[in-house]
């Protein structure tokens, strides 16, 4: 297993939340504004709670993105 052990953690192992925004090649986007829709995309994901993702969608909001999970 790959969990990181982290004492002080209610969870008791490390956690992370992440923000993704994509951008295509005809995509009106400059690297700056690509960047701060991930970064707001990642400020959902740790509202939402720890463990999560989000990703960046600018007509719908901020998406979660299912993430498989071992059994």
């Amino acid at each position: 297993e790959r969990a990181l052990e982290h004492d002080r953690s209610e969870r008791k192992v490390v956690t992370i939340s992440v923000g993704v925004a994509t951008s295509g090649p005809t995509a009106r986007h400059n690297p700056t504004s690509l960047i701060l829709q991930a970064d707001k995309a990642l400020y959902a994901a740790k509202a939402g709670g720890r463990d999560a993702t989000r990703l960046a969608e600018p007509d719908v909001g901020f998406q979660p993105i299912p993430l498989p999970r071992k059994a």
